[in-house]
Formats: structure tokens, sequence, C-alpha cells
């Protein structure tokens, strides 16, 4: 239990899928490199944490489990601050000038949106907000993909993944119904990429949909969500890379 705890403290299930994603991405465009990936997955699991912190907070009528892992333990809180703060510190500043300029961009949108978590109906574009944040920073460093039906899938994708979690903590069933208008779209740009990929894709939503929909059922429904999300990307990352073979 105890190394549950570690990974529900650094959201390392969040920051598998960046490093998936990521890894997917440098395949596809032959661009890999190991120090943006150790970058981001700090970036991604001090985002995380500070996200969960100003939860808990400033919106204490919609916490959670995850929430609550962080209150009243202020010095590791903040000693895992530093330690992932000051990689993510170093990594900025290590970046090219436009790449620091466009992440600087980035983190004042993660800014404004950590005080909009104080505005009572925030949380319902929160899903939205999150997964455009995360699709910009998993599409900053390719310039040729910034617009195009892979980040629309990324974005849709997210999206879905975020609202079922809004789904499973708040027992809305509205939320549900959003999952399945979400899943409709992003299978709709899974296809416009590849029929293989879209097949993925299908696998991981359907899989999805029903381990939010009996979650009760799923002791660690965020964990095998987050493996769900994973399994198209590390399918396809896998095609690509018996292709350079």
């Amino acid at each position: 239990m105890r190394f549950y705890f570690f990974i529900r403290w650094f959201a390392l299930d969040s920051v598998l899928c960046v490093a998936v994603v990521q890894t997917f991405l440098m395949l596809l465009f032959s661009k890999f490199s190991l120090f943006i990936l150790f970058g981001l997955c700090c970036v991604t699991s001090l985002f995380y944490i500070l996200d969960r912190v100003f939860d808990l907070y400033l919106d204490s009528n919609e916490l959670c489990e995850r929430h609550f892992i962080y209150q009243n333990r202020y010095v590791p809180l903040g000693i895992s601050l530093i330690v992932l703060g000051c990689p993510s510190i170093i990594f900025w500043l290590l970046l090219p000038t436009l790449l620091k300029f466009y992440l600087f961009l980035i983190f004042c949108i993660y800014v404004a949106h950590l005080v909009a978590l104080k505005i009572k109906y925030y949380h319902f574009l929160k899903p939205f907000i999150v997964a455009f944040i995360f699709t910009l920073i998993m599409v900053v460093f390719y310039e040729q993909i910034i617009v195009s039906q892979l980040v629309f899938f990324i974005y849709s994708y997210t999206c879905l993944n975020l609202v079922g979690h809004e789904f499973i903590e708040l027992k809305r069933m509205w939320y549900f119904y959003g999952c399945i208008l979400l899943s409709i779209i992003t299978i709709f740009f899974a296809i416009q990429i590849s029929h293989l990929f879209m097949t993925f894709v299908l696998i991981s939503v359907t899989m999805y949909l029903v381990v939010i929909y009996f979650n009760e059922r799923f002791k660690f429904w965020f964990e095998c969500g987050e493996l769900l999300y994973s399994v198209p990307f590390i399918l396809m990352g896998l095609v690509l890379w018996m292709d350079y073979l």
C-alpha cells in the first residue's frame, strides 16, 4: 500500500500517460529526446500536485480521495514541490528561446486556471481547460502538428479521460453522457489518422466506458483509466518501432 500511496502522491499514472504520448510522438517524428521526456514528466507531476492542492483549499465541495492525500501533510508536500520544481525550472532554462516562450505562455494559462478554481461554476469547464493545457504541452515540441487531426484527437481523447474522472468522483450522470459524446468525437478523429489506430482507440474507449460505468467494482479505477488511455499510443508506438527495424 505504501507503493500505491507513492504512485498517487506523485501522480505516476498520469506521468505514465505523458511519457507514452511523448514517446509515440517522438517515434512518429523521429525526434527522440530523454531530456524532453524527463523534463515533461517532472512538470506533469508538479502541475498535478499543485492542481489537487488548489482544489483542496479552494473548492472544498468537489473533493475525493485523490485530494485528501495531501491534506495536512505540509512537510512532504513542500519537499515534493522543491524536488519537482527545481528540475522543472532547469528543464525550462535549458530549452531554446522560442520553446521557453511557448511554455511560458502555457504556464500563464495554467496559472489562470488555478486562479479560476475560486469561481463557483468553473469546475464544469475544468476538464476541458486541463485537457487543453495537456495537449499544448504534448505538441509544443512538434511544430508540424500544431494544427492537425492528431492534435484534435489528443485533445478530445484527453477530455474523455478527464470527464470520466468527473463522472466517477462527482456521481453525476450527465458526465457519463458527455463521455459517450466525446467517445464518438475521439473515434472520428482517430479514423482520420489511420484505420489501425482507430481500432486501437475503439478498443480502449470501449473498455474505458465499462470501467467508469462500473467504477464501484474497480478499486483502482483511476489507474485503470490512465492505463487504458495509454493503450492506443503504446500499440501504435510499437507498430512505428517495428517499422524502424
